[in-house]
């Protein structure tokens, strides 16, 4: 795992060198369930960063790891890594210093382990 935080902090680094960037380093749970419950308790860790590029969308790319807390129940997984390339359109400033914004893309999710409770697929975001 400390590999893993460690590219994603070099990965930040490296995209901050750009003078017309934004870098956001995140943390966050994860809930893995998707049909009764939702259960808030696999510890998540995201960068992401933007470059304008003088376009109305810009470049986003985001890199996720996902730690799972109960291999047993998901096949014997026990992390995700996700890397994502969005297009993130931003609504002028509404105030108050607050800036929302859409996204959308395309991803990749990498399984440790991956069995048929899950595999590496590629996926698709919105936000």
């Amino acid at each position: 795992m400390t590999k893993k935080l460690s590219l994603i902090l070099v990965s930040a680094f490296a995209i901050n060198a750009f003078a017309q960037s934004d870098i956001s380093l995140k943390y966050g749970l994860t809930s893995l369930e998707n049909e009764d419950s939702m259960e808030f308790k696999n510890s998540t860790f995201m960068i992401d960063g933007t470059y304008d590029l003088g376009y109305a969308i810009k470049p986003r790319l985001e890199l996720n790891y996902i730690s799972v807390d109960d291999e047993d129940r998901w096949g014997g997984v026990s992390s995700l890594m996700q890397i994502v390339l969005n297009g993130q359109y931003e609504v002028n400033d509404i105030g108050y210093g607050i800036s929302p914004y859409l996204f959308g893309g395309l991803g990749y999710e990498s399984v440790s382990d991956g069995t048929k409770v899950f595999d590496s697929l590629p996926f698709f975001q919105a936000g």
